[in-house]
């Protein structure tokens, strides 16, 4: 038994599924509209002129009943075109109505009326051509049975020159206007989709934009630390070095860091001329690995760091844009050895094979928990690995307290003259 529950579920079912009916009308509805006046004008050519049905009154009413339902079912017709069990169901039903109602009246002109409307019909509810043309057919065939039986065969033949080409106008026109519609609906699918593609490529921009700018803010942030923060931190370590020097009366020594400084503020200031101008795309040149190590080292020597031993072939070469990178991963490790570390010796260490290129720094001091999280303003072991990560490697440091520090820098062989992926 149902339940109240059931009962409105499928009312309120029924009730979209008119709805939708209604919507699917509206791009059509002056066939439909021509099709009830069609309809109206055939029920008033029937009740006028048929003699049965004006003679009784329940045949009357029975008649007019059975033609109202003939006609909403035209109005639900776009239901039936979900499928093709509803549409045959549909005209089954349909057809049903239609030889009561001739059985009814027995009036030959109902009989031309009813099929044509079902025709035009069968074209816009059956898919595809081909089963909707065989449909066609089958209900031709019924209306001449119909014809024949009811009014005599030697009707038919007349009949047939009469309908044939008003049957073949019908299709011709039902079809092209059919198709038309297919093809308006299509647009209008097409335009929802670019509008949807439209406001998705808009997101996809906004998202492109917002990703842009946080990476443009990081490569800047790692530009300015290792330009500015770093070349600054390496000239106040010179200049202390210099300080100590004249507090033990070592002038020289003292007026020659301070020539070095000198040259590194300059070195800095043209660095950060650069990273604001935003000249990246230095020339294609070769840079020797081991000259660049070399460099890093003695600038390390120049701020009273540490002794630094330097291991690398001579025959690995970098293009600018690596070069760079390496150049400053290197001398921000060695920064941080001279300004944290308290080490006596370090060595920098360099090979290459077929696959890798490692990279390994390594100190006496006294180490640090590479776990720990870093302070605010702290950001060297960041960029190091960023700019790690630019090149496809992979970075490790391993420290423990008293212990010293190990930074190992594995590196693709592609870094090797060509350009990071």
């Amino acid at each position: 038994m149902k339940t109240p529950e059931s009962t409105s579920n499928l009312q309120e079912t029924l009730w979209q599924e008119i709805k939708s009916s209604l919507k699917g009308i509206r791009p059509v509805w002056p066939f439909f509209a021509l099709l009830t006046l069609a309809m109206a004008v055939i029920y008033g050519f029937t009740v006028t002129n048929d003699s049965v049905i004006r003679s009784s009154v329940p045949l009357l009413i029975g008649f007019s009943l059975l033609m109202l339902v003939h006609l909403g079912l035209h109005w639900l017709s776009p239901l039936a075109g979900k499928n093709a069990l509803r549409a045959f169901s549909y005209l089954g039903v349909q057809l049903v109505l239609v030889f009561w109602m001739i059985a009814m009246t027995r009036y030959e002109t109902l009989v031309y009326g009813l099929f044509m409307g079902l025709i035009g019909e069968m074209l816009g509810i059956v898919r595809p051509l081909r089963r909707s043309l065989i449909g066609v057919s089958l209900l031709i065939a019924a209306m001449f049975t119909i014809s024949g039986v009811y009014f005599g065969w030697a009707n038919v033949f007349p009949l047939m020159i009469t309908i044939l080409p008003l049957t073949f106008f019908v299709v011709i026109y039902v079809y092209l206007f059919t198709k038309q519609l297919e093809e308006k609906k299509r647009a209008e699918d097409l335009l929802e989709d670019l509008e949807i593609a439209h406001q998705q490529l808009s997101e996809y921009a906004v998202k492109i934009e917002n990703l842009t700018l946080t990476n443009e803010r990081q490569r800047m942030a790692r530009e300015l630390h290792d330009t500015l923060a770093q070349g600054l931190a390496g000239v106040i370590l010179q200049l202390e070095a210099a300080a100590d020097h004249l507090q033990k009366g070592n002038e020289e020594r003292a007026q020659a860091i301070l020539q070095q400084s000198i040259g590194r503020a300059r070195s800095t200031l043209a660095e950060a001329r650069q990273v604001i101008d935003d000249l990246r795309m230095l020339p294609q040149s070769r840079t020797d690995l081991a000259e660049l190590l070399r460099e890093e080292a003695e600038r390390l020597r120049s701020v009273d760091g540490p002794e630094c031993e330097v291991t690398c072939p001579e025959a690995i070469f970098l293009n600018e844009e690596n070069a760079l990178q390496i150049e400053k991963i290197v001398s921000e490790a060695l920064t941080n050895i001279a300004k944290h570390a308290n080490a006596r010796r370090c060595r920098v260490k360099a090979q290459a094979d077929a696959d890798h290129m490692h990279i390994e720094i390594e100190d006496d001091g006294i180490g640090f928990n590479p776990e720990a999280p870093a302070g605010p303003g702290h950001y060297g072991l960041v960029g190091m690995r960023e700019r790690v990560r630019l090149l496809n490697g992979t970075l490790q440091i391993k420290s423990v307290p008293g212990q010293g520090t190990r930074c190992l820098i594995d590196l693709p062989a592609a870094v090797i003259e060509g350009e990071a992926a």
